[in-house]
């Protein structure tokens, strides 16, 4: 883990992060996404993020929480 790497425990509603989303199909390699926690499941290993679309609105996704990490100010 690197110091940048968000922990359960760390994470609160409305939080700025960065998702590392890995395309499916095995292309080996992931691509940070900007996003805001909107919800957190009790165990503490999901949240519900929210992202932006290309053409301007936005979208919920469930991710783990081991996919998260800080966004670079």
């Amino acid at each position: 883990m690197t110091k940048d790497d968000v922990e359960s425990h760390q994470l609160f509603v409305g939080a700025l992060v960065s998702w590392l989303h890995v395309p499916r199909g095995g292309y080996g390699y992931g691509v940070h996404v900007d996003a805001k926690v909107v919800a957190l499941n009790l165990q503490g290993n999901r949240a519900r993020i929210e992202v932006a679309k290309k053409d301007g609105s936005t979208a919920l996704r469930d991710v783990p929480v081991e996919s998260l990490y800080w966004r670079k100010p």
